[in-house]
């Protein structure tokens, strides 16, 4: 893949939720890195855009969330590509969340 652009929208459990006593929502805070600098990762609200410029094989892009109040459960996360500035494929992964262990104090 010479140049394109993967899209992955976030569930919105993952981007906002209700702060505990308040109306305002608290942003999960989101990291992305790419394996070279052909690859970008930029989030925009709940979109991730992986960017990848004369793409070659084995180039990635990855992200993290990090937020241990994150419920567990299945979620869906739509995505589409474009190679070349055209649709090249659309769909959804599940992704399943696993509860945050309590954390234990050390003796």
């Amino acid at each position: 893949m010479k140049r394109g652009v993967l899209t992955l929208t976030l569930p919105k459990q993952w981007r906002e939720r209700p702060s505990a006593g308040a109306p305002t929502y608290a942003v999960v805070p989101l990291t992305g890195a790419g394996s070279s600098s052909r690859v970008r990762v930029r989030r925009t609200g709940r979109v991730l855009r992986f960017s990848f410029t004369n793409g070659r094989r084995n180039d990635s892009g990855r992200f993290t969330v990090t937020d241990r109040a994150l419920p567990g459960g299945t979620y869906r996360a739509p995505f589409a590509l474009r190679v070349g500035g055209f649709p090249a494929g659309t769909g959804s992964l599940s992704v399943v969340v696993l509860p945050a262990p309590a954390l234990v104090p050390a003796p």
